[in-house]
């Protein structure tokens, strides 16, 4: 038996004002062929198959006409379920004709306890849920760890998972072990999403989304709880992360094995740090098919200078200054209490933009920066 475990889809994002529309077409059509090759028995999608919950037409259209060619007129069974960037109604419209068509789609809590059997596997779908959701079906919970303990908890005592099949469970979710990046936004502080990997014990094979990387727990006890990672590169922390889809394998003995195959990124992402002088100096080499974020180590005036950058590299998406050493820090690595937080916001914007304050603008912001300060006086006194 051979299952094919993907996620993170996030049809329709936009990296800082970039469509990745395009991209994701070309990722999807190596996958679909990628998949002509794989033959697979199931194919899983767990979660975050749009990035908005109002996705564009677009993005609509690009998921139907993908599913369509995957499903090769119900030969090959799909499982989606939601996540947390998904709109659980836009996401399951049509469900009940799609089923017919061997795709089935689950976003609901009733859904958790209706598995999905298929050649002797179970599949129970876990879509992302939040507290608030799971409150509202009267289940006294406050964090996710809650919310997975109850759902593990009610399918043990009604008995749904048991040896007479393959148990999977796939999940939307951050389980304890796993690393997140920039792009999963929505994961919150203080791991309240933070689900321990002991709830999903009892499964033979967990089957995640939510984190962009791809891998499987290294703990012995939990090597069966995979995260397939994302379709593209999504942030630029994920620089370096291979992108692609997850197979599993099950022999005719009951054995299973996980094996990650990468797919061709259709663009790259490079992290230069350095001076804005050495940048405008051309160190950094111009690729049409890498987008560029600059991480600035000096931030000193120099006209028009995001503008300069833009027209130099116009594929650069993001410029941060990272100030190491420099006049606000200390060599001890303490901030220089000398300068105020007037002067630090008068020289990032002079950086950035090329040109002084105005005096209505400095007015504005040094207005808004004494708010700030009044407001936590008035707090620490109260």
């Amino acid at each position: 038996m051979k299952i094919i475990h993907t996620a993170d889809w996030h049809l329709g994002k936009m990296l800082n004002k970039v469509d990745l529309i395009e991209h994701q077409q070309t990722m999807l059509e190596q996958f679909i062929h990628a998949m002509e090759e794989e033959r697979p028995d199931v194919i899983v999608i767990a979660g975050d198959i749009y990035d908005k919950v109002n996705p564009s037409n677009v993005a609509l259209n690009l998921f139907e006409q993908t599913i369509e060619r995957l499903n090769q007129d119900g030969d090959v069974p799909i499982v989606i379920i939601s996540g947390n960037h998904d709109s659980k109604e836009k996401l399951s419209f049509a469900k009940y004709w799609m089923e017919k068509q061997n795709i089935h789609i689950k976003t609901t809590y009733e859904d958790v306890f209706s598995p999905v059997e298929i050649k002797g596997m179970k599949f129970f779908c876990m879509p992302y849920f939040s507290p608030h959701y799971m409150r509202s079906k009267e289940h006294d919970v406050e964090s996710h760890y809650d919310v997975y303990r109850v759902l593990v908890d009610a399918l043990n005592q009604e008995e749904l998972i048991n040896d007479d099949h393959v148990n999977f469970c796939v999940g939307h979710l951050f389980v304890q072990g796993g690393m997140e990046s920039e792009s999963e936004k929505d994961i919150q502080q203080g791991n309240l999403e933070l689900v321990h990997a002991s709830l999903f014990k009892d499964f033979d094979q967990v089957l995640l989304g939510h984190l962009h990387s791809p891998f499987s727990l290294e703990d012995q006890r939990f090597q069966h709880i995979h995260y397939s990672g994302s379709l593209l590169k999504y942030s630029f922390d994920e620089e370096k992360q291979p992108k692609g889809y997850r197979v599993i394998s099950i022999d005719n003995d009951g054995n299973t094995s996980s094996k990650f195959k990468g797919l061709q990124d259709p663009f790259a992402m490079k992290v230069y740090r350095g001076s804005i002088f050495d940048i405008l100096n051309k160190e950094v080499e111009f690729d049409p098919d890498t987008y560029l974020k600059f991480e600035l180590t000096e931030v000193k005036e120099v006209n028009n200078a995001y503008y300069k950058l833009r027209n130099m590299y116009p594929n650069l998406l993001e410029i941060k200054p990272v100030l190491e050493q420099s006049d606000l820090i200390t060599e001890q690595g303490e901030v220089n209490i000398e300068r105020s937080d007037e002067d630090i916001v008068k020289q990032f914007y002079e950086f950035v933009e090329g040109e002084s304050f105005t005096e209505l603008q400095q007015q504005y912001v040094f207005e808004k920066i004494r708010g700030i300060e009044d407001d936590e006086t008035n707090s620490l006194n109260h």
